[in-house]
């Protein structure tokens, strides 16, 4: 119950900062696309229990961008959407830079906490060049995809390209990301398939928060014409 709550959760407040960016402008929806990523990157290193299954604590909320960037494309452009998928990539360098930064500089006599931070925010050149690599692919494509979609069926069937490009998308990230990272180290297909069969899980889930999004959008139209 608990990972449900938490998924409507997270789609929810995904869903509510696209009807504000409605009228504040793309940047609010891009800004909170950014802040997902980079949240994500940080919670990523904790493998948590789902239903009997390990996948990463951060499952939720990255699967929650490819909504945002859903949505970028849908109402502002894929233009607009590659400018989140561009900041998010800075953030996320910005991100990793720092925190090898803070790891590497002589800490204070008076702290004793290096060998926690250490473990939990640092990362192997490995999972490092993993996460950007999936991340730059499978966002790209995503994009790509959902235009591709939005224009092949004259901007109908919405289900449909919410899902085909996110369900795509996702594969691309999970299999870049666990191979480059783990390749040789554990066990890869196991890993792969629990977290992809979560992630369309979640892709299928937010395709009625992408409608109640477009109904939002359509019914503030009208009410300005």
């Amino acid at each position: 119950m608990f990972i449900i709550l938490a998924l409507i959760g997270t789609l929810a407040l995904t869903t509510i900062v696209a009807m504000i960016a409605r009228d504040r402008g793309p940047s609010l929806l891009i800004g909170f696309f950014v802040a997902a990523v980079i949240i994500s990157t940080v919670t990523a290193g904790k493998l948590v229990n789902a239903w009997g299954y390990t996948v990463s604590a951060a499952i939720l909320l990255y699967s929650a961008t490819f909504l945002a960037t859903d949505t970028l494309s849908e109402f502002w452009g894929k233009s607009v959407a590659k400018k989140a998928v561009i900041a998010g990539l800075v953030a996320d360098i910005l991100l990793v830079y720092a925190v090898q930064v803070t790891i590497l500089w002589e800490p204070s006599r008076f702290w004793g906490h290096q060998e926690a931070l250490q473990a939990i925010l640092g990362s192997t050149w490995r999972i490092v060049v993993a996460s950007v690599l999936a991340y730059v692919l499978a966002q790209t494509h995503d994009i790509l995809s959902y235009d591709f979609w939005k224009r092949r069926t004259n901007d109908r069937h919405l289900w449909l390209r919410n899902n085909a490009s996110t369900w795509v998308s996702q594969t691309i990230d999970t299999v870049i990301f666990y191979t480059v990272a783990f390749y040789g180290i554990i066990p890869l297909l196991p890993l792969i398939t629990v977290t992809l069969v979560f992630k369309i899980g979640i892709a299928i889930i937010d395709t009625p928060f992408l409608y109640i999004i477009k109904w939002h959008f359509g019914k503030k139209n009208r009410a300005e014409n």
